[in-house]
């Protein structure tokens, strides 16, 4: 900058002016990484987790320490190769000078350092700046998600658990173990990091640790999670066979028991029963049955054999129906087709006779077809009746596998003849197939299209099946291609076209398969001159231009002019890299996509020149964005069933790339449930009873997995009982309210419902009553006391029935608060006290707070255990010690609690007689003050100098009339015991301001009525409260010499008390208080009595503590007995 000095001109000088540079420089400017609390420099390595987000906090500065603000910071590294950095992003300081860069980017090289460096660009303010580090790409600890898993024994399962990054992101491909009961399970997580397995347990029921594992390879870390696989009670599927005998024949019976996967059940117990016979069998390891008896004492007609399991351990109870036939005669049936072969998807005749022993035919009677296969399962194939003939047949098309089979005919058998069956051999052999096409004409140097066609001899589509084409050219077969029909057969056969202007032979062959055989098609292939090369018009239909990863995406291509019978070759380019290829047939083609990860994506469809056609290109955008799980949007089930009765269930998903597929879990048993619209619905059969654990499981069609855990399903039998029952807590603090509700089935109506709480009864309250005999009741109790109770209901019915059961929950009520107790000792000292001791705390909750304060005065507390704690302290030496404790619990419950030692518990005898001192030291006052005044008034007094005090003698019986006044009065002053500590706490409060500005015998009045009234407190404690030396209440030897002027202080001061009534101040003839006049009356130890010595010293005590406003009760007594020690002494 040029800076200019100019001086005007003026009447005494002239102008002048100076020139001269002021230089600004640009500020020099440092970036730090901030990592692990503390700025780092160049070279420093970070740690980054494969498939992690990437997270910099970076912080600029300038030279003088100031933070530099609103500064860009550039993001660089080498992903790629050694040599180029590339740009991920821009990041702007803040106000404080530090600037966060969040960002995700593909790395896949575990172990390796890649160079990164944080720019600042210089500008006119600052100058350039680069921070160089390192990312230091390590293996991925993946987050397990593995739950506990039900299985229903007999059935198999879909075991999931799902893999994620740190993030989120999907881990992919990765080696996963499952461990159950010794068995070992290999699988691979999918692209949305789910590891699925189906297993079949055959363990016994019960509970077995699952032990879900992730292989360690070159991206990820060992991870691992357990939990527990519950299996369940199985349902065997039990099957009688229908049986068959002639009166007093011999009889077949058999039976078999499979599991819910159509597997054999071995070793299970069974009741076979036929009318009054009955007998125990146990299947073999083919779980069958088969026992043969002479049937006798049954008459011709249809009986009732009953299987009954009564269940065990890993199987419910299941009973299974079916009939014994005893009929009059034989019949016959024969089969009239004897050897049968047919070919694949032929159309088969099987003709049948049914005759009696005699040959006579047996007409109207019902005869069912049944295919065999090799491995001895059986098919019906369907059913028909005979005519009057006894003739039957039964028409169907041949679409099995081909091979050997068996046909065979059963007549089910009626009272009047038995039943009778009939088996033939049945032949399947490969179907013959035939290609039908035309002649094709193409144009030289393009590519060529056409169709052809792959059918049964029945004219029937082949589906899904390759056509290889060939063309003669030298003198061989030159392989052209291979095509695929569609589900019409159809096969559209495109190529390019090479050769020479003329007539070629085409081959179009089929190899055939297992069901079909195989055939040839030859046509002519003419090759013509081109007409005029254009450009053909492309247009692009899409559905959608937004998608999910993995959802494939069809996009369709249309050449409005294209030549017909032509075909147009388009190349296609993702993002500018070459994809795939495919061809437009007769201007017609489409192009199936699907991407993996999120982002933008540019389809470019570009037509490859040819003969044709000129080169041209469209394009598309498609945007990929991330895939959401499918959502449930509802279901419908009624959660209360009854045995027998099928259970349905309605739900409803959605997803943006439609439904793949669905179904649901009873106890880990999948069920799947079929579209009808746009809902979804299953029904399941022959539930037992008890509680099942339902979920719903989707799946859209790019396998991105969702599952929804619903209610549960309770199945309940037909009885009255207790369906369910619901607790507001089962542990309630005291003074809470208990709410208790319950769903009653009945089989009539229900009269009163009764709650039981340790035995206690109480009734409890209709709420509602449906259709289904079901009724709601419900009771609140309150203010529980402490303790344990055990519930139990009971359900009376209008005709009188009684059902009691208990509930398999208890209630506990606990205290609302924390309780505490403590232990302390103090140790006194004449400068200071050691005080120490233990605190014990019962809480049902976890302790969060205690807190002491000793004196006033905050102390520290130490830990021992859960449920105690030690404290110790040195304070200023006191004659009592006050310790106040807080306590609070995890809930927020407060329990505050004060603890006094020393000078606050005087024992009831003692505390007697303090009581009884004070009101003789009152007696003598009074009876002195009324002898004065009585001699005063006769004038028998003529020398106060020689004036001798005639005390009378307090006998035993004013003495005891004295203690049963205090005794009478205790229950009256009782009632007004807290309302007087009260006003003793208000007074100390005010005392020691209040002293400052009173007269020294003010002090002794307000001193005096403090003492008496804590006195008279004391007589409220209860008994052990206060501990004070004893007290003589022996009689008080008077000196030798009076001392008036004391006594007559003395006296004046008593009676301004109120002690002493006279007609000043309302006497009315009685020389002391009542017992009702304690909590009024306020006493002071006249320190005048004292030796000058020891008011000295009782003068500095006053002043040396800090707050000598009250005197305690025990310092009171002390006082007395000092007083009244050193009088004696003095005498």
């Amino acid at each position: 900058y040029l800076l200019r000095a100019v001086v005007p001109e003026n009447a005494l000088f002239t102008a002048v002016e100076e020139n001269a540079s002021l230089i600004v420089g640009r500020a020099p400017i440092t970036l730090f990484l901030f990592k692990n609390g503390s700025l780092k420099g160049n070279g420093e390595i970070v740690e980054v987790e494969y498939l992690e987000t990437f997270h910099f906090l970076f912080f600029a500065t300038y030279e003088d320490g100031q933070p530099a603000t609103d500064v860009i910071i550039t993001i660089k590294a080498r992903l790629l190769d050694d040599f180029f950095y590339t740009k991920l992003g821009s990041i702007v300081t803040n106000g404080t000078g530090f600037a966060l860069y969040s960002g995700y980017h593909y790395l896949d090289l575990v172990g390796n350092e890649y160079l990164f460096r944080a720019e600042i660009a210089e500008n006119s303010q600052h100058e350039e700046e680069v921070l160089y580090f390192k990312v230091l790409l390590t293996k991925c600890k993946p987050i397990v998600y593995f739950t506990d898993h039900l299985c229903e024994k007999g059935t198999s399962t879909e075991v999931v658990a799902q893999f994620v990054s740190i993030d989120g992101r999907a881990v992919k491909n990765a080696q996963v173990v499952f461990i159950v009961n010794g068995l070992t399970f290999t699988t691979r997580t999918d692209r949305y990091g789910f590891a699925r397995i189906i297993i079949v347990p055959d363990f016994s029921v019960g509970q077995y640790t699952f032990l879900c594992q992730i292989i360690e390879d070159s991206f990820f870390a060992a991870a691992e999670k357990n939990a527990t696989l519950v299996i369940s009670k199985g349902r065997p599927q039990f099957t009688v066979f229908a049986a068959a005998a002639p009166k007093d024949g011999f009889l077949t019976i058999r039976a078999e028991a499979k599991d819910l996967l159509n597997r054999p059940i071995a070793n299970l117990s069974v009741l076979l029963t036929v009318q009054s016979w009955s007998q125990y069998f146990l299947t073999d390891a083919n779980g069958q049955i088969e026992y043969t008896f002479q049937v006798t004492g049954l008459d011709y007609g249809t009986y009732l054999s009953i299987l009954t399991f009564d269940g065990d351990n890993n199987w419910f109870s299941a009973t299974q129906t079916s009939s014994v036939l005893i009929y009059q005669k034989e019949s016959q049936l024969t089969l009239l087709t004897t050897t049968l072969t047919v070919t694949y998807l032929d159309q088969l005749v099987v003709d049948g006779l049914l005759t009696d022993e005699f040959g006579t035919p047996l007409s109207n009677r019902l005869i069912q077809f049944f295919l065999i296969y090799s491995n001895g399962s059986m098919l019906q194939l369907g059913e028909n009746q005979t005519d009057e003939h006894g003739r039957v047949q039964l028409t169907f098309e041949i679409a099995f596998i081909p091979g050997s089979y068996d046909i065979n005919l059963h007549y089910t058998g009626a009272v009047d003849f038995g039943p009778a069956n009939a088996m033939t051999s049945l032949l399947i052999e490969q179907a013959a197939t035939k290609l039908a096409g035309e002649d094709v004409t193409v144009i030289i140097n393009s590519t060529t299209s056409f169709n052809v066609t792959l059918q049964s001899l029945q004219g029937q589509p082949i589906v899904n099946q390759e056509l290889s084409v060939y063309v003669w050219q030298n003198g061989s077969w030159l392989f052209l291609g291979k095509f695929q029909t569609n589900y019409l057969g159809i096969c559209m056969v495109g190529f390019y076209v090479p050769f020479s202007i003329g007539i070629y032979s085409l081959r179009i062959t089929y190899s055939g398969n297992v069901c079909f055989l195989s055939t040839t098609l030859e046509v002519n292939l003419e090759v013509v001159a081109s007409p005029p090369q254009i450009t053909p018009q492309l247009s692009v239909i899409l559905e959608k231009s937004t998608v999910v990863p993995f959802e494939f995406l069809t996009v369709e291509l249309q050449a409005q002019n294209a030549y017909a019978g032509s075909s147009i070759v388009i190349q296609v380019y993702v993002n500018g890299t070459y994809n795939s290829t495919f061809i437009l047939f007769d201007g017609l083609g489409s192009f199936t996509w699907a991407a993996e990860q999120v982002g933008l994506y540019n389809l470019t469809f570009l037509v490859v020149e040819d003969a044709l056609y000129f080169k041209t290109s469209v394009m598309v955008i498609i945007e990929v964005i991330e895939n959401e799980p499918p959502e449930l949007l509802g279901y419908s089930f009624e959660d209360i069933l009854f045995v027998g009765d099928p259970f349905v269930i309605e739900a409803a998903f959605y997803d943006e790339s439609g439904i793949g597929s669905c179904w649901l879990t009873i106890n880990g048993t999948r069920y799947d449930l079929e579209p009808i619209g746009t809902v979804y619905n299953g029904t399941v059969f022959d539930l037992e009873v008890g509680h099942y654990n339902l979920t719903l499981f989707v799946e859209d069609r790019q396998g991105y997995l969702a599952f929804y855990p619903v209610k549960q399903l309770l199945v309940i039998e037909r009885k009255t009982q207790v369906v369910k029952y619901n607790l507001n807590t089962n542990i309630l603090e005291l003074g809470q309210d208990f709410n208790f509700e319950a769903l009653i089935y009945s089989e009539t109506t229900v009269e009163a419902v009764y709650l039981f709480l340790n035995g206690t009864k109480y009734q409890m309250t209709k709420l509602f009553e449906n259709t289904q005999q079901l009724s709601g009741w419900s009771i609140v109790l309150k203010s529980l006391p402490l303790g344990t109770y055990w519930l139990a209901m009971q359900i009376v019915e209008t005709n009188g029935a009684v059902t009691t059961g208990e509930i398999h929950d208890s209630l506990l009520v606990i205290p609302n608060r924390p309780t505490v107790s403590i232990s302390w000792t103090v140790e006194q000292s004449e400068g200071s006290d050691y005080v120490s001791g233990l605190i014990t705390i019962v809480s049902f909750y976890e302790i969060v707070n205690v807190s002491l304060w000793l004196d006033g005065q905050p102390i520290q507390v130490m830990k021992t255990t859960e449920t105690t704690f030690t404290f110790e302290a040195y304070v200023a030496h006191a004659k009592s010690h006050i310790l106040k404790v807080s306590v609070e619990d995890s809930k927020g419950n407060l329990l505050l609690e004060e603890f006094t030692k020393g000078g606050s518990a005087f024992p009831t005898v003692l505390l007697t007689s303090i009581v009884l001192s004070v009101l003789i030291f009152i007696s003598l006052a009074i009876t002195f003050f009324f002898l004065a005044a009585k001699r005063q008034k006769q004038g028998q007094i003529t020398d106060q100098s020689s004036m001798v005090l005639d005390i009378p003698e307090i006998e035993l019986e004013e003495e005891a009339s004295v203690e049963e006044e205090i005794e009478e009065g205790l229950d009256q002053v009782a009632d007004s015991s807290e309302v007087v500590e009260e006003e003793e706490e208000k007074e100390e409060e005010k005392e020691p301001v209040a002293e400052q500005n009173k007269s020294p015998s003010t002090k002794k009045k307000r001193k005096s009525k403090a003492a008496v009234a804590a006195v008279s407190a004391c007589v409220l404690l209860p008994e052990g409260d206060l501990v004070v030396p004893e007290i003589s209440t022996q009689a008080i030897p008077l000196p030798s010499e009076p001392l008036l002027a004391e006594v007559k202080e003395y006296v004046a001061t008593v009676k301004e008390d109120g002690l002493i009534q006279t007609p000043e101040n309302g006497s009315n003839g009685n020389g002391r208080k009542s017992i009702q006049d304690l909590s009024t009356l306020s006493v002071e130890i006249d320190q005048r009595l004292l030796p000058k010595k020891e008011q000295k010293q009782r003068e500095q005590e006053e002043a040396r503590l800090k707050n000598p406003a009250v005197l305690s009760l025990k310092e009171i007594a002390e006082e007395i007995e000092e007083t009244f020690s050193n009088k004696r002494e003095k005498n």
